[in-house]
């Protein structure tokens, strides 16, 4: 009988596919098979953690911006105002990938067209939303650690039950990501890499592209279990043995600030 990895349980169904990152983040490749993750946790995570996540006014801009649908393979509207008639507009994207521009409510789509056609020239202002923080994302990232755990754990005979389900070291995060159980703040290190539109360049190619997503775990010499995950070139670092990040912040000292990213294999 599987195992669940955030509760434990065994008596409930495993019929669901376990997405490491969220789809509506851009990930299709990480992914776990079902007998990993209950089903009742998967349902408890897409509504409760990564919803709210995805749902927050960063990640539908930066998502808009990257073409990134959801899993109805919707791409999120960005909500805009018209300046100076001050009519509230959402630039969109059509199932065909074309963008577009609308008023937010149908009572101004007269105004709108008045706008258009006067051409007396107005201004669209796009508002920028601040990264989310708090305790829910630090659960967020809690998450998708442990998914990408258990991804490496399942490769090696009974490392999911021995390295995982049964490491009493990964209860706390494990409780916290899970019920919210646990310390009021459980801390993580932020840093930006790069841009979110940043292209780039395959060196044996040539062809551009965009990075939505790379993660990887660093293991330091006081034996502390740290994530760190880029989304859209923000680099978040949180530690899986506990609320503390000392023990990175003295790595990234002891290391010239280096993203654990980009370290050797």
């Amino acid at each position: 009988m599987p195992t669940c990895i955030f509760c434990k349980s065994s008596s409930t169904p495993f019929l669901s596919v376990e997405h490491i990152i969220p789809e509506s983040l851009g990930n299709t490749e990480h992914v776990l098979p079902p007998g990993i993750v209950c089903d009742r946790c998967n349902n408890y995570f897409a509504g409760s953690v990564e919803g709210p996540i995805l749902r927050d006014e960063y990640f539908c801009q930066v998502r808009h911006r990257s073409g990134i649908p959801s899993k109805r393979k919707r791409v999120p509207s960005i909500g805009t105002l018209a300046f100076p008639h001050g009519i509230a507009l959402d630039l969109g994207v059509d199932r065909d990938g074309e963008r577009f521009i609308a008023p937010n409510s149908e009572c101004d789509n007269d105004r709108f067209v008045n706008m258009l056609s006067h051409g007396d020239g107005f201004s669209v202002v796009f508002p920028v939303a601040a990264r989310p923080k708090g305790r829910l994302f630090a659960r967020f990232l809690i998450t998708i650690a442990l998914r990408a755990f258990a991804k490496i754990a399942v490769k090696v005979p009974m490392g999911l039950e021995t390295d995982h389900i049964n490491n009493a070291r990964l209860d706390e995060a494990r409780n916290f990501a899970r019920y919210g159980a646990g310390p009021r703040d459980w801390p993580y290190h932020e840093t930006v890499l790069y841009e979110d539109s940043h292209v780039f360049i395959d060196d044996e190619n040539g062809s551009p592209f965009r990075i939505s997503h790379e993660f990887k775990f660093l293991l330091t010499t006081a034996q502390e279990l740290y994530f760190a995950i880029a989304l859209f070139g923000v680099q978040y670092t949180i530690n899986l043995g506990g609320p503390e990040l000392e023990g990175f912040e003295q790595w990234l000292t002891e290391n010239n600030n280096r993203s654990p990213l980009y370290l050797p294999a």
